[in-house]
């Protein structure tokens, strides 16, 4: 059984780890990643913790979830100069859903390599995206 005590992004929304915010409102929030496939990578996650499986959310928290992905995705792709905002869902790594919001600035896109960032430019990254809601 998984202890929510443990669960990374649950205290991250309580603010027991420190997270660069990009959105945030009563239900949601969307973060930048620490490890980033690119620059700009958002985490969006409901803030009451879940479980870890997206299909047992019911489909009117998925829509809301998606609601606010489309939120997100909108204020990055006037931030970024990427090729587009790709959308990447999988539960294997932290038991909380969430969903990937990855900005594309190729063609040959890999979400399996990670971009160095320091936490300098992803505060900058952060700033920017915020201002474009």
């Amino acid at each position: 059984m998984f202890d929510i005590s443990d669960c990374l992004f649950c205290k991250i929304v309580s603010g027991e780890i420190p997270s660069e915010k990009v959105y945030e409102d009563d239900t949601f929030l969307a973060f930048l990643d620490v490890n980033p496939v690119s620059l700009g990578h958002v985490l969006v996650i409901p803030k009451k913790h879940p479980g870890d499986n997206l299909f047992k959310m019911g489909s009117k928290a998925y829509q809301k979830l998606m609601d606010v992905c489309f939120k997100v995705a909108g204020a990055m792709d006037k931030t970024l100069d990427s090729l587009r905002t790709c959308v990447y869902v999988e539960g294997f790594m932290i038991s909380h859903v969430h969903i990937h919001l990855i900005p594309a600035y190729g063609r040959d896109f890999d979400i399996t390599h990670h971009v160095d960032v320091t936490k300098e430019e992803n505060h900058r990254i952060a700033l920017k995206i915020k201002d474009n809601f």
